[in-house]
């Protein structure tokens, strides 16, 4: 009765509320799934703000249907901006028809009055290069008249200087899941970054950075690097308003998950959604007033770059959005609270409950997966396979890369022999110390990088962006016959056979797809939402389609003018998903024909979101047979339903870093960590086997070592996980 009550009264005041809201147009230059900026739209929806977000291939031509927004919000992905520069630079124009199409939306808004122009920039290096573009858009968009711009641009240069630091620098003060915090940022961010510039005529707010100095963030001695979080401003003759903030901040807990910029720690996190909804509320606030913020200058204090906000508060508002506020948080308190989710793995799609395949029986009391090579273990197998098993560990993910030996491409074809033998000697190992020690040896998949051999060898079928940037290491995620087939599953077929040779009756449980290429950072470790326009998928789309008059399209101008001018960019990429969900079935298909008892498993950073992803995924799993999926994210259990949605299920496991456990205490990170999932995987765990000497390690020694010694830790491990199997989250 009470949750109907609830129920009923939030309807009402939904509805009450959110009557006169004001439509803001979001245009998307990433390509990215609405469902990236879930949380953006959430909060936004609070206030008063109706977000519509709209890739930047589907903004129409009509000049009226911008009539209905009351501002646009124009979120800048690297590429976007890279294309404009190079425009910029070569044309002296903006050439690119999608990028000016996107650009001429704005201006078009920025010349009505009482309007919010929103823009929020990517993470990126190169301050001079986005200042000098920025400096190019602001002038476009009448974002301060002359009498202002002398006022506005340093300040302007010195926020954006502050706000494009890299994000892992911005973080250096909490636990992400990549970095340690850094034990020194406490000292170093003592970040009192704060500036209000007003009329000095009339009063008037000009700019204001955000947060606010009575604001928790400003007080956290963890989240302080963060700050400026946003630049407002407002051209007080045509009473528009205007905001810069970076796209990290806006989506760093979302499904696009920022593992550089995300806490750990809950609590932080939830102070990072409070202070996106403050900076929100502050916009919506100035919004709402009629003829802008007064704020009083005293004689002590006139100069325009103060350094206060003179005592200018956010009250809780007492009207209607105030207890819509009230009603949420007390709803989210008592019912929607996901700490308070049972996150059994056989209850995988929210509230329904499926019964999982029998030789998934083994993850019900969660998966406990490390991430090992075998390097490390030469001359050290028995050693290493004692450690293992008294981990507690169930899962072992052996990073093997049968491809680099058994491709045709093999990078290491010469070297076949010398990796089965260093197989046999570790199962070997396995076999032996199992029986001395009474203990199950954990299931074992199979690693496998797929794309790592295009480090040398040519690609065929080279990925293109719709920018017409060109791929040259990564081939088009839609070529089976030179990528799946090359090098999964002749290799596979062929490491099977030779793995009842070699493996000493340890059976394979299941097969590990590593989807990051390592190989291509210089160019992408991941397929984006806008590829792919190589001549593959486009044949692939005119074939699907029947579209003659589209398979007469060759350059990359004329297909994306066709597909922008038929406004069938949304249909192009459903067709491209459609072809990634067949791949995936494939492969499904054939690992439960030569492995009938295997789990299909995959890592990639973040959870997946955009059309490739999506498409590969939702054919590899059903279900009754999940994919076991390892990430970066911290968060996982709020994105379930929208995954199952897509048909996309997942036994999720968030990382644990050995460099996170430096102490005793540490180990308790584990079980929190692992509550909200099914279970966890822990990188490099060969490393045990390692010098804790840091100056033996020249790169990676900060995140994948731990400090403690090897006997300690595996015993401390152990203890985890027990505790953990017998709690009632699995």
């Amino acid at each position: 009765m009470k949750i109907a009550l609830a129920v009923i009264l939030l309807t009402v005041l939904t509805n009450s509320l959110y009557a006169k809201a004001s439509k803001i147009l979001f245009i998307d230059t990433a390509g990215a799934n609405p469902y990236c900026y879930d949380s953006f739209i959430a909060i936004a929806k609070q206030h008063g703000l109706e977000i519509d977000i709209k890739p930047f291939y589907e903004l129409p031509a009509e000049p009226t249907w911008l009539d209905q927004y009351s501002g646009v919000i124009l979120s800048l992905d690297g590429l976007f901006l890279r294309k404009l520069a190079l425009d910029l630079q070569t044309e002296k124009t903006v050439k690119h028809p999608l990028v000016r199409s996107a650009l001429e939306t704005v201006t078009q808004l920025s010349k009505k009055n009482n309007m919010l122009i929103g823009i929020l920039l990517p993470s990126v290096n190169n301050h001079v290069a986005v200042y000098s573009l920025m400096q190019f858009l602001l002038h476009q968009w009448h974002f301060y008249d002359e009498q202002t711009k002398q006022l506005i641009e340093p300040i302007l240069r010195l926020t954006l200087s502050q706000m494009l630091t890299g994000d892992a620098q911005k973080s250096c003060g909490y636990h992400t899941s990549l970095l340690c915090r850094k034990t020194d940022a406490l000292e170093k961010n003592k970040n009192d970054f704060n500036i209000t510039l007003t009329d000095p005529k009339t009063g008037n707010l000009i700019a204001q950075t955000l947060p606010l100095p009575h604001s928790a963030l400003q007080q956290n001695q963890f989240l302080k690097n963060l700050i400026p979080t946003a630049l407002y401003m407002c051209n007080p003759s045509i009473n528009n308003h205007y905001f810069i903030a970076k796209n990290s901040f806006i989506t760093f807990g979302d499904i696009q998950e920022n593992f550089l910029l995300n806490p750990i720690d809950t609590s932080l996190r939830q102070e990072l959604f409070n202070e996106l909804q403050n900076n929100i509320q502050f916009i919506a606030k100035q919004m709402n007033s009629q003829n802008g913020l007064k704020v009083s200058v005293s004689e002590s204090n006139s100069s325009h770059l103060e350094q206060k906000m003179n005592g200018i508060p956010i009250e809780p508002s007492k009207s209607i959005l105030g207890k819509m506020n009230k009603l949420l948080q007390y709803l989210k308190n008592k019912w929607w609270n996901t700490e308070n989710i049972p996150l059994s793995a056989s209850n995988i799609s929210g509230n329904e409950m499926i019964t999982l395949a029998c030789h998934y029986d083994w993850t019900q009391q969660g998966i406990w997966c490390g991430w090992t090579g075998l390097d490390a273990y030469k001359d050290k197998e028995l050693q290493a396979a004692e450690h293992i098993l008294k981990t507690g560990l169930n899962l072992i993910w052996i990073e093997l890369n049968p491809e680099w030996y058994l491709s045709i491409h093999g990078i290491k074809k010469d070297q076949k022999e010398a990796f089965l033998q260093r197989i046999n000697t570790f199962t070997q190992a396995l076999q032996q110390k199992s029986k001395e020690l009474n203990q199950p040896i954990p299931k074992i998949f199979i690693g496998t990088d797929i794309t790592s051999n295009f480090a040398q060898q040519k690609v065929q079928n080279i990925a293109t962006d719709v920018f017409g940037n060109t791929y040259t290491k990564i081939p088009s995620p839609l070529d089976y016959a030179n990528l799946w087939r090359t090098e999964l599953i002749d290799v596979l077929t062929h490491f099977i056979t030779q793995w009842q040779r070699i493996g000493n009756g340890v059976p394979i449980a299941g097969i590990f797809l590593d989807l990051e290429m390592y190989h291509a950072q210089d160019q992408t470790g991941q397929y984006l939402p806008l590829m792919d326009f190589s001549d593959l998928s486009w044949q692939f789309y005119c074939n699907k389609q029947n579209d003659a008059q589209a398979a007469t399209a060759r350059s990359l101008e004329d297909r994306v003018r066709y597909l922008h001018t038929n406004k069938l960019f949304a249909q192009y990429f459903q067709i491209l998903s459609s072809g990634a969900k067949d791949i995936g079935k494939s492969i499904k298909q054939y690992i439960k024909q030569v492995l009938p008892e295997a789990i299909v498993a995959v890592y990639n950073l973040t959870l997946p979101s955009n059309w490739f992803y999506c498409g590969f995924l939702s054919g590899l799993s059903t279900p009754k047979e999940p994919i076991i999926y390892a990430s970066f994210n911290n968060e996982y259990q709020r994105h379930k339903q929208w995954l199952n949605n897509k048909n996309v299920y997942l036994l999720h496991l968030p990382v644990m870093l050995l460099s996170k456990i430096r102490t005793i205490p540490d180990f308790n990170l584990i079980d929190t960590l692992s509550n909200n999932h099914d279970g966890i995987w822990f990188n490099r765990i060969e490393r045990l086997e390692q010098s804790r000497n840091s100056t033996d390690w020249p790169y990676d020694f900060g995140l994948e070592v731990t400090p403690l010694e090897t006997d300690i830790f595996i015993e401390n491990l152990n203890k985890t996980i027990k505790k953990g199997q017998k709690s009632s989250h699995f």
